[in-house]
């Protein structure tokens, strides 16, 4: 039997590990992480995140947008990580998290390559920015999205062009990025505080 509390999908124990305590145990002899496969859409659908536990649920054409699924690199061919299951002597946890890139080759996924080029275009059609600040800003994106050593950088350059791209297309810009930036990156573009 599952159960569903906090949002995670936990095998039925008398004990459960809590996501901190489990996130704690890692690198432990006694407690394994087991990836299932996912199933995504070229356009980054989730279609199906345990191909092998839910075969039933696969497609072959996303039901949200039509396009064609994958469930492997389409550099390498490695299997696309679905569910993470961590288990110790404790209880199970699944979890997942959409991937960006592949961990055996790191090329980015489809879906990554597309949110990509929309900003690049996004960036080319602002107005308020002369042509030369385009090409730097749209070089940028890369480094927003692969978190590096230049992601500062990239985020200075997007912050001082904030006020020239204007209020409507950075609002654009960033519903298009924000999915596909880590939250270190959103809080230095945006920070909440």
């Amino acid at each position: 039997m599952l159960d569903y509390r906090d949002g995670f999908r936990r095998e039925a124990h008398p004990s459960f590990f809590s996501l901190e305590e489990m996130m704690n145990l890692r690198g432990r002899r006694d407690v394994s992480v087991e990836y299932d496969i996912a199933q995504i859409c070229m356009n980054g659908h989730v279609v199906n995140r345990g191909m092998r536990q839910m075969p039933g649920a696969n497609q072959n054409c996303c039901s949200k947008c039509g396009a064609p699924t994958i469930h492997k690199c389409q550099q390498c061919q490695a299997d696309i990580n679905g569910n993470r299951l961590m288990s110790g002597p404790g209880g199970s946890l699944i979890t997942f998290d959409q991937p960006a890139y592949c961990p055996k080759c790191g090329t980015a996924y489809p879906w990554i390559v597309s949110k990509i080029e929309v900003a690049k275009l996004l960036i080319q059609e602002t107005d308020g920015l002369e042509d030369a600040e385009k090409e730097k800003l749209a070089g940028s994106i890369d480094d927003l999205v692969k978190e590096s050593p230049r992601t500062q950088l990239a985020a200075t350059r997007l912050k001082k062009a904030a006020g020239k791209i204007g209020v409507e297309g950075l609002k654009v810009l960033k519903d298009t990025i924000s999915d596909i930036v880590s939250n270190t990156v959103k809080e230095l573009l945006w920070p909440t505080k």
